[in-house]
């Protein structure tokens, strides 16, 4: 099994998968490299069936990669002002706190976070009776 690079200026970052052991070394898959947003590169395989479906996948993926991009400097240039003008709140920090971390926990500490800090009835605690608590916020 090995990659080889597609031939043409246009089909950059495109690789095709092939069998070692084929004669006539036909393509098995189509791979696409890109960078995510973390400028990492990635080697992903995609479900086109010829180079010019991998290229239109690769573009797609490109172009929301830029828009994702744009929207973190947006919103760090938006955390900048508000950290300025003294008005930043806790779901602020929330919102850009917990989409970076990656531990199995995060889930459980966003949700207690949802639960305790963000929810509209957390000043109401302590519940008078259990069954009249909010379900949801």
């Amino acid at each position: 099994m090995g990659f080889r690079k597609v031939r043409g200026k246009k089909y950059n970052s495109i690789y095709e998968y092939y069998k070692n052991s084929d004669v006539d070394k036909r393509t098995v898959a189509y791979y696409i490299m890109y960078r995510d947003i973390d400028n990492i590169p990635k080697k992903v395989k995609c479900d086109a069936t010829n180079k010019d479906e991998a290229l239109k996948i690769l573009n797609d993926k490109k172009a929301q990669l830029t828009k994702d991009r744009a929207e973190i400097e947006k919103d760090d240039s938006l955390l900048a002002r508000k950290i300025m003008n003294n008005n930043l709140k806790l779901e602020d920090i929330a919102k850009i706190y917990f989409p970076t971390k990656t531990a199995k926990t995060t889930k459980m500490i966003e949700s207690a976070f949802n639960r305790h800090v963000k929810c509209k009835y957390a000043h109401t605690w302590p519940p008078v009776r259990i069954n009249t608590w909010p379900l949801e916020c």
